[in-house]
């Protein structure tokens, strides 16, 4: 599967997504440089200022632009307005921070809620890349 990752805001937010096609990419999914070029794409976003809760949304919107219908949005930005970020055109998934997990989180144990990469390979291997996003 071809996975495109955005992200909006601080150190913290470029490291998750940096993480996060690590993993991808370890489970044998290919990380594209733009939206259009991709089955799927997160978008990592931020809401420390008003700018920066506009550019995620921003990213978002260019994604869909771009005909991706499976974006996947987590972050600061989403976890805050949710409701608003699943509605907008081609979000299949909001994952709050508090479910997305990561390496440098106090509770290390937690597995992570955002990427799954496994479970694209299994479904695109049965012919259906983007009937279950994986992203739990």
């Amino acid at each position: 599967m071809k996975v495109y990752f955005d992200s909006v805001g601080c150190r913290l937010n470029q490291a998750e997504i940096e993480k996060m096609a690590l993993d991808f990419r370890s489970a044998g999914h290919e990380i594209v440089e733009k939206a259009g070029q991709a089955d799927i794409v997160v978008v990592n976003t931020c809401a420390v200022t008003a700018a920066a809760a506009s550019d995620s949304r921003q990213k978002i919107r260019q994604a869909n632009r771009a005909g991706v219908s499976n974006i996947v949005v987590t972050g600061c930005w989403s976890t805050l307005a949710p409701d608003e970020a699943q509605s907008m055109a081609g979000v299949t998934r909001v994952i709050p921070n508090a479910q997305k997990g990561c390496s440098s989180c106090p509770d290390s144990r937690r597995k992570s809620r955002l990427v799954r990469p496994r479970a694209y390979r299994k479904d695109a291997a049965a012919g259906n890349p983007q009937t279950h996003t994986g992203l739990h």
